[in-house]
C-alpha cells in the first residue's frame, strides 16, 4: 500500500466505490463507517472504521479507530486497532493505545503510548509452541537535536 497524494476529491472518487476522502482544510466530527478505503488529508475526530486508512502528511485522525490496514504520514491519536499492517511513515506520528497485527516504522516516525501486537501473525506463522505470540511494550520517543559535542573545539 503506497500513499499517493490525491489531486482532487473528484479524481479520487472517479470509478471507485465504497471510498471516502477528507480533503485538506476539511474537518469531520462524528461517526464514520467506510466499507473500503478512506484517505484523510484534513481532520477527522470521532469513531472511524474502515478496511484501509491512509492519513496524508497534512491529515489528523483522533478518536476510536478500527481498520484492517493503516498507512500514516500525518497524526493519529487516542485508540487505534489495526488488524493487519500498520505503517508509520517518516512524517507520521501515532500516539495513544495501539494494537496491530504487524508494525512497520520508517526512520523518523514518532510513536508514543501503549502498543500491543495481536495474534494475527500466529495465523500465518505459528510460534515454536504452535500458539499465538503476543508482544506488549511501551514506547516513548522524543527526538533529540545535535548538540555542540559534534562541533570542532
Amino acid at each position: 500500500m503506497n500513499y499517493q497524494a490525491v489531486k482532487s476529491d473528484l479524481e479520487f472518487s472517479h470509478g471507485e466505490q465504497n471510498v471516502a476522502y477528507i480533503g485538506e482544510g476539511c474537518v469531520f466530527k462524528g461517526v464514520l463507517q467506510v466499507p473500503d478505503s478512506i484517505v484523510i488529508d484534513g481532520v477527522v475526530e470521532g469513531d472511524l472504521s474502515a478496511r484501509s486508512i491512509k492519513v496524508g502528511p497534512s491529515g489528523a485522525l483522533k478518536g476510536n479507530i478500527v481498520a484492517t490496514e493503516a498507512d500514516v504520514q500525518g497524526t493519529v491519536s487516542e485508540n487505534l486497532e489495526v488488524k493487519q499492517l500498520l505503517i508509520v511513515r517518516v512524517t507520521g506520528r501515532v500516539e495513544g493505545s495501539v494494537s496491530y497485527g504487524e508494525l512497520q516504522l520508517e526512520k523518523g516516525a514518532v510513536i508514543t503510548g501503549s502498543f500491543s501486537s495481536t495474534d494475527f501473525r500466529s495465523e500465518r506463522k505459528p510460534g515454536k509452541d504452535g500458539g499465538a505470540k503476543i508482544e506488549k511494550f511501551r514506547i516513548s520517543y522524543e527526538p533529540t537535536s545535535v548538540g555542540s559535542e559534534f562541533e570542532n573545539s
